[in-house]
């Protein structure tokens, strides 16, 4: 994107969106990075080689190679072979420190190492005498820990080896590390061409990360780690892993406030003991109150994993019904709204909701208008605007805008999810808060609630005023198109009356 380099921060996120169809056509890459020693055993991190403004991009690059897997690493001996010296020196440089393996893991890499033997031994190059056990080795772990997956002609967002279509190592884009609290977002256009966009202002010499993880803001820390240990072989220790466990508070077995969180090792904070931020009281993980509360909440996770299935088979009005029932149960329980379970539950009751909408209109020819298809579709947005509040709240948390100990106190209106009782959508949109933060994670989930409510006719001014409150994050949402964000402003500019969306539920 050398279009973009000698202009202004401003400039740049005015123009992205033509900036990017170029970059995207022409597999052209701006490099606002440089790979720095970190000093730890990460190695050589990327940083901003100058300040970045929220929303400008501050990386997009050309993959250095591209490969195939399917369980196999013979592409990869075989691209990285084919590639001049310099790509191949800067893709063994990806290579960083890893924790001694457990004796499982010990055993699995001993597995691993018999199959790497036996593929060099099958490949036919002639440069075959250049790839030597070591470097193999090394290659495997770079392409387990730093390769990106996408489709080809398909254009995906980005998953660190998150597919199987094709994989991607890149000379500055794979030394991006992860944080549970990032700030960029990352996505990948159908030419495997990375792109990082800035969350939030980077000043020069910042370290630029972005999540390995989907879904990172309502996971709870021990649930990021582990994803993080059984795929990525580190344990994460982020500022947020640091820090208290914002997503997950309990309730103090003596002033009775849910202000309670676990430390996180930064400070005298430490792991496994907890904190209560209103009264100070401190107790350790093995409090009778926690362990009844950390059980509690692995019972609500239980049932919500169920919801999953029973949607997953088509068993609708049953998901609807158990997710009503545990949400009645976790608002009960729960008096703080900082908690993870609120917006796993609120996604759940969402993509049910959108499923009953779409089973009216494909099965029973209803229109989206039609009362029982308008009220499923009222659902589906609303409870995804309430997961945008979360998120934003969540984010402000972290990031200190807002007081971690006020927002797990704070006494708000329990959230319903009945049909009957849910407020106008104008009243939730007013709601909700300005747009301080591009923050991708919000931004999808305020675009995907517009595009069910805008399906009803009589909710499209409504959806016209909010995508107007959050008009700067979706005109540079990386998973537009030049063609969709046209149409966010027409339906502003005409206050909802000319609405371009197909209906995304009958595609």
């Amino acid at each position: 994107m050398a279009s973009t380099a000698g202009g202004s921060r401003d400039c740049q996120k005015k123009h992205y969106p033509q900036h990017k169809e170029v970059c995207r056509q022409l597999g052209a890459s701006f490099v606002g990075v440089e790979a720095v020693d970190s000093g730890t055993d990460l190695g050589r991190v990327a940083v901003a080689k100058q300040d970045f403004s929220a929303g400008a991009i501050v990386l997009a690059e050309a993959p250095a190679i591209v490969f195939e897997e399917k369980n196999s690493y013979i592409d990869l001996f075989i691209k990285y072979l084919d590639a001049p010296k310099q790509i191949q020196e800067s893709i063994l440089d990806l290579q960083h420190s890893l924790p001694p393996p457990t004796p499982y893991e010990g055993f699995s890499l001993q597995y691993r190492d018999l199959q790497i033997e036996q593929e060099m031994t099958q490949l036919e190059h002639k440069e075959k005498h250049m790839l030597t056990m070591d470097i193999a080795r090394k290659l495997v772990n770079i392409s387990e820990l730093n390769a990106f997956s996408y489709v080809p002609g398909g254009g995906s967002q980005v998953q660190v080896n998150g597919g199987d279509e094709k994989s991607a190592l890149y000379v500055l884009a794979s030394k991006v590390e992860h944080s549970c609290a990032p700030n960029v977002t990352s996505d990948i256009t159908q030419l495997g061409m990375v792109e990082y966009q800035a969350q939030i202002p980077l000043n020069e010499g910042e370290r630029i990360t972005y999540s390995y993880m989907s879904d990172i803001y309502r996971h709870p820390r021990s649930d990021r780690r582990g994803f993080l240990e059984s795929n990525k072989n580190f344990t994460c220790h982020c500022k947020r892993c640091s820090w208290f466990d914002e997503c997950n508070p309990f309730k103090c077995p003596g002033c009775g406030e849910q202000a309670m969180f676990e430390g996180g090792g930064s400070g005298r904070y430490k792991e496994s003991t907890y904190y209560c931020l209103s009264c100070k009281k401190e107790v350790s993980d093995s409090n009778e109150s926690i362990l009844s509360q950390i059980a509690m909440c692995a019972n609500f996770e239980s049932g919500l994993a169920e919801v999953q299935e029973m949607l997953q088979m088509g068993d609708l009005d049953m998901a609807k019904e158990t997710c009503l029932m545990i949400y009645e149960d976790i608002a009960a329980y729960h008096t703080s709204q900082l908690h993870w379970l609120y917006p796993t539950v609120w996604k759940l009751a969402s993509e049910t909701y959108a499923s009953l909408a779409r089973m009216y209109m494909r099965n029973q020819g209803m229109p989206p208008d039609h009362p029982t298809v308008a009220e499923c579709l009222r659902m589906s947005g609303y409870t995804q605007l309430l997961e945008a509040k979360w998120t934003h709240q969540t984010i402000a948390v972290m990031c200190g805008w807002t007081n971690i100990k006020d927002a797990a106190i704070e006494r708000g209106t329990c959230h319903t999810i009945e049909l009957n009782q849910i407020p106008p959508v104008s009243e939730v949109i007013e709601g909700l808060a300005s747009d301080t933060t591009p923050d991708s994670a919000v931004t999808q989930s305020i675009y995907r609630a517009g595009l069910d409510l805008l399906l009803v006719r009589s909710l499209r001014e409504d959806v016209a005023k909010l995508f107007e409150k959050y008009w700067e994050s979706l005109k540079s949402l990386q998973d537009l198109n030049e063609g969709e964000r046209t149409w966010i402003a027409v339906l502003i500019k005409s206050k909802g009356g000319d609405n371009r969306f197909p209906n995304h539920l009958m595609v």
